[in-house]
């Protein structure tokens, strides 16, 4: 009984692995079509701050003001022009980004 129930949670884990990987490849290909197309990168506007510990277990924010990121039109983050870009629907809900 045991050995039947290891092999059928072994067969659920390789299965749910194996979509996940499946579906990594082909986020990847049809990201790098689009790029190959000229698109596939979006600029979305951020806010950047400033997180310096002080003495006494305090914290200074400081507002670094605004610019642009590139995001990835993918589910996953995806590498081009030379760095990782976060997925476009994950930065554009996390628009402030913070630095230590």
């Amino acid at each position: 009984m045991r050995d039947e129930a290891k092999k059928f949670w072994l067969r659920g884990v390789a299965i749910v692995l194996g979509a996940a990987l499946l579906l990594y490849v082909m986020d990847s290909a049809a990201f790098q079509l689009r790029r190959a197309r000229g698109g596939g990168l979006q600029a979305v506007a951020v806010d950047e701050f400033l997180s310096t510990p002080l003495k006494g277990s305090a914290t200074e924010y400081d507002y670094l003001g605004a610019t642009t990121r590139n995001c990835a039109q993918a589910l996953f983050p995806q590498y081009a022009n030379g760095t990782w870009n976060p997925p476009c629907w994950y930065l554009t809900k996390h628009t402030d980004q913070w630095k230590k």
